[in-house]
């Protein structure tokens, strides 16, 4: 893999982990991709914009959660 992709690469198992955790599919990531929010390019997955943004979003959100417990 070229080491100029890792970074992204690094991106998009970020924003499955925290979306699913463990429980990753290839049909899952397919799901992600016609969402627009992986893409595929040469056999690596990168994460897209809107995607990137739904990551950001996503420890704020888990932080309200435990704010409202």
């Amino acid at each position: 893999m070229d080491t100029s992709y890792l970074p992204a690469f690094d991106q998009a198992m970020q924003f499955l982990y925290e979306k699913h955790g463990n429980a990753l599919s290839e049909d899952l990531v397919q799901a992600y991709c016609v969402q627009g929010l992986l893409s595929e390019a040469d056999g690596v997955l990168t994460l897209t914009d809107r995607g990137r943004a739904m990551l950001r979003k996503a420890p704020v959100a888990r932080q309200l959660r435990q704010l409202q417990l």
